[in-house]
């Protein structure tokens, strides 16, 4: 019973980080796009980046890290 509920939380787990990994890559595609139609670097990409870059690798962190405990 309670190795089904741990199951379910890591799978949940998973997915959060999973989606975090995919909105930081989507992220930097936006950011990818302001930069082609505007070919200068303010402090707003700058920031939009930065957090795109956070969010990728937290997500990614998270996700091995829930890999090596099973």
């Amino acid at each position: 019973m309670a190795d089904s509920a741990i199951l379910r939380s890591n799978e949940r787990a998973k997915a959060i980080s999973n989606a975090l990994f995919n909105l930081g890559a989507a992220l930097v595609g936006a950011c990818a796009v302001k930069l082609y139609a505007k070919p200068t670097i303010d402090l707003e990409l700058t920031i939009w980046s930065l957090g795109a870059g956070m969010l990728i690798y937290v997500g990614w962190l998270w996700l091995s890290l829930l890999e090596s405990e099973a």
